[in-house]
């Protein structure tokens, strides 16, 4: 049966008041849309978009596409839990800030996050090159081997129903529940995980491109 909609309905006009009203008052201001770095009112993630300039964007996507990165999740030995039957996780070799050999982009890279306030200006991070297959993903964990991990998305492009989405829960209470928000990996997206609270990533589709992302570990300092 088909719903046929109602014209007889009676439209309330405004009142004279209310059509004077509106011709004196002016319009409310329309938001304007931010275009700088975004970071986001997340007590446990910090968000910045468009931290990097666009060359430097190139720079690091073009030095990330470079990189030798054929090393498995078997060779650095990650966990079943987080693997589960996710497709393949292509990775580069890591660079501590320290190396001899740390490439200038990689430098590039350390000098931005230092500079947000997330990140002392002396710490030690641990970086490399992460090639996300279609299919892949990470089931859920902590990071909490580091103090802090960073995310920065390189690919030149994203679909939102590619899905691949970083989720994260605010609380042990929030993950408990499933109660989690999600974060599309975006080009020139930098997600800094703060606390190493729980999250996951979820599939991407087949019909994705690879993601491709920076990912950075802030060392904890050893034991005195």
């Amino acid at each position: 049966m088909a719903y046929q909609l109602k014209t007889d309905a009676k439209v309330k006009k405004p009142s004279l008041l209310q059509r004077v009203a509106r011709k004196l008052l002016p319009a409310p201001p329309r938001q304007p849309m931010s275009l700088g770095p975004v970071v986001s009112d997340s007590k446990a993630i910090a968000i910045y978009d468009d931290l990097f300039t666009d060359e430097e964007f190139r720079r690091i996507q073009h030095w990330a596409l470079s990189v030798s990165s054929d090393l498995t999740r078997e060779d650095r030995d990650w966990s079943i839990y987080i693997k589960l039957d996710f497709k393949e996780c292509l990775m580069s070799r890591m660079w501590l800030t320290d190396d001899d050999d740390l490439p200038p982009e990689a430098q590039l890279f350390v000098e931005k996050v230092r500079s947000t306030e997330y990140v002392d200006e002396d710490a030690s991070i641990l970086m490399g090159v992460y090639r996300w297959q279609p299919g892949s993903g990470m089931g859920e964990h902590t990071d909490g081997h580091t103090e802090t991990a960073i995310t920065y998305y390189v690919n030149d492009t994203w679909q939102k129903n590619w899905f691949g989405d970083l989720v994260f829960y605010e609380s042990a209470e929030a993950a408990k529940r499933g109660l989690g928000r999600a974060v599309m990996p975006l080009p020139n997206r930098l997600v800094i995980n703060k606390n190493t609270i729980a999250h996951k990533v979820t599939y991407s589709s087949s019909l994705s491109l690879e993601r491709m992302s920076v990912q950075a570990f802030v060392v904890k300092p050893r034991d005195k």
